[in-house]
């Protein structure tokens, strides 16, 4: 389990940004004497890349093009469900546990979030 968690937390940090990204650009400038237009498109992609990735108003739009659904609240969709589900966010090596993992802080927000649905609501959990 923890070589799984470590190869899932690797790819994770080379493939989101800034790693990625920053990545292009190391490529780009090592193959610079060798492939010069690759290479100045490459690194051009990467600090592009890197700039619209650190804009708010990009990363909003992003975000908002992978929200196609609303969260759910009370007076809304809950009015004719029977159950709420609670997806998970994870679990990380933890010193305080004796098992040795807890939640990431991402599944508490998520678990805080239904257990308020199941006061507002009643639904069960």
């Amino acid at each position: 389990m923890d070589a799984d968690l470590l190869f899932r937390a690797l790819c994770r940090a080379v493939v989101l940004p800034p790693v990625g990204p920053m990545a292009l650009v190391l490529l780009g400038l090592w193959i610079l004497p060798r492939r010069r237009p690759l290479a100045v498109g490459l690194i051009a992609t990467g600090v592009v890349g890197v700039l619209l990735l650190s804009m708010p108003v990009f990363s909003d739009v992003l975000a908002r093009s992978v929200q196609d659904v609303p969260s759910a609240t009370p007076e809304g969709a809950v009015a004719d469900a029977g159950v709420i589900v609670m997806l998970g966010g994870g679990i990380g090596r933890s010193a305080e546990i004796s098992g040795g993992y807890a939640p990431l802080p991402k599944a508490l927000e998520r678990l805080a979030g239904a257990a308020r649905l199941v006061r507002d609501t009643g639904l069960p959990l």
